[in-house]
């Protein structure tokens, strides 16, 4: 009788749950091992992908854009005044419509937002801030003022000057984006919009106004030279604006005696750009160029980030613009999960590292526990590509029993890991989300607000058939590569020797 005689008599598969059947014990070792090393492969897999997603969502909405700046700090770009060497005016270049369409028509770039201030005086009482103690001091101490009325008249007017800052799309105002504001009555402003703004809550409060009621942005002579004779005079026509939406703040800002009315919060308005051209008309300045110092621009996935990055940078070399991604509040909050996105992998390896080892050993000494069972099989005449053929179809009926069970038992426990991982990147009760970044010579500016913890994060499972597939590829290739190892150094033995 041939060899393939032989073997047709006695299939492999047949002889592959022969031996199994025969010995339940070391099969069900086995299987327990790779049950084991599929499990770590499924939740830590599972959660290092469930981490992914959340981190793409977070990087939306934090990490999803980039910035492009004037090089206002460069000394080397000041030049002095002809008349007055002790005035410095900056002679670099800033971001211009030119550069904003070149930008906006590369591929992915999905938006943009110019980060800018309008000056403007309100017929509101605003949060009180520096210049409205100057007011209440001159109004108990007449004597603090002497002859000099215009500085009174200065300080009155400033008491009035809340920011006013101009937006494409609200939402997209960085604020909005990181949640230090969030609009509670209405809506934010639209592309679309005209005449329009939205207030704080406290604003609203104060001055017993709400949604649909009406107020005055108006251009002060205050706003036009160093030394006016009359601060209060207003220049060209006055906004007249509606507030279309309500804001609260979710952070605490440090208001101290030197904080200025314009650098609080809750006193500034936001408003569209229609309503910006008007308060820039009456500047004077209404036929020249949109500039800017700072424009923010979102790409339409997170994924492409880099690569706008790249092309904004070879657009703008021979300008000398500052390009950086505008990561810094995304980074804080996406910091636990890339320790949860590591931990995963580092169980996942050492796990399966470790199963992998033990497997190995186990069937390195069960293949040579063998050697009188191989010896007849040879002796019968089976083939050593048969023999081993049965030794690895045996491994792979024990790892599709131990992945399927795995399956079906890591559910639960991926659905209670993941509660612990979400209650653990929970934010700490007491811990402030936003803290306010000092900056030198930032007094014009707006206050600079970074996220300081993630926002409360739901991971969902992403195990789907092909997750099972390739864990079931894995333990498959383990169990084949330590059969093949142990198999083969037996098998090249002779008859005799085994």
């Amino acid at each position: 009788m041939t060899n393939s005689m032989i073997e047709e008599e006695m299939p492999m598969l047949r002889r592959g749950f022969i031996y199994l059947k025969n010995n339940k014990k070391r099969g069900l070792l086995l299987t327990g091992i790779l049950f084991v090393m599929a499990m770590f492969l499924f939740v830590g897999g599972d959660l290092r992908k469930a981490a992914g997603e959340e981190l793409k969502t977070v990087q939306k909405q934090m990490g999803g854009s980039i910035q492009v700046k004037a090089d206002t700090e460069n000394q080397a770009l000041y030049v002095a005044d002809p008349d007055d060497p002790n005035i410095l005016t900056f002679n670099g270049s800033y971001v211009d419509e030119d550069i904003i369409k070149k930008i906006l028509a590369l591929e992915h770039v999905e938006g943009y937002f110019p980060n800018e201030i309008a000056e403007a005086w309100v017929n509101l009482d605003l949060i009180p801030g520096l210049y409205t103690g100057f007011v209440n001091d001159y109004v108990e101490h007449p004597e603090y003022a002497g002859n000099d009325e215009t500085s009174v008249e200065m300080d009155r007017v400033f008491a009035h000057k809340p920011s006013v800052i101009p937006c494409t799309e609200g939402d997209l105002q960085e604020y909005f984006r990181i949640g230090v504001c969030e609009i509670v009555e209405g809506r934010n402003i639209q592309s679309n919009d005209q005449g329009k703004v939205v207030i704080s809550r406290e604003l609203a409060e104060l001055n017993q106004i709400g949604v649909g009621d009406s107020f005055r942005l108006e251009t002060k002579e205050a706003w036009l030279t160093a030394n006016p004779s009359a601060p209060d005079q207003t220049v060209g026509a006055p906004a007249n604006v509606e507030i279309i939406g309500i804001f609260d703040v979710n952070f605490k800002q440090e208001i101290t005696i030197y904080t200025m009315e314009y650098q609080i919060i809750e006193n500034m308005i936001f408003t569209d750009e229609a309503t910006k051209e008007i308060l820039r008309s009456n500047m004077g300045d209404s036929n020249q160029q949109n500039i800017y110092e700072n424009v923010t621009f979102f790409a339409d996935t997170p994924e492409n980030l880099e690569n706008i990055l790249e092309e904004i940078k070879s657009l703008t070399s021979s300008q000398g613009l500052l390009v950086e991604m505008d990561e810094s509040s995304y980074q804080t909050a996406a910091q636990p999960l890339h320790q949860i996105r590591m931990i995963s992998l580092i169980l996942m390896i050492m796990a399966g590292g470790i199963c992998a080892i033990i497997l190995y050993l186990l069937i390195n000494l069960w293949t040579e526990g063998r050697r009188k069972e191989l010896k007849i099989l040879r002796s019968l005449g089976f083939t050593k590509k048969g023999i081993l053929g049965q030794l690895i179809l045996e491994g792979v009926i024990l790892a599709f029993v131990a992945v399927l069970v795995g399956t079906a038992v890591s559910i639960p426990i991926r659905e209670q890991i993941f509660t612990v991982v979400e209650n653990w990147t929970e934010p700490e009760e007491g811990i402030a989300e936003f803290e306010e970044v000092v900056t030198e010579g930032n007094q014009a500016e707006l206050p600079v607000v970074n996220r300081t913890v993630a926002e409360s994060m739901a991971f969902e499972s992403q195990f789907t058939a092909g997750t099972a597939g390739a864990t079931l590829c894995i333990v498959v290739a383990i169990v084949t590569s330590s059969v093949v190892v142990s198999g083969e150094r037996l098998l090249r033995k002779k008859i005799r020797d085994l």
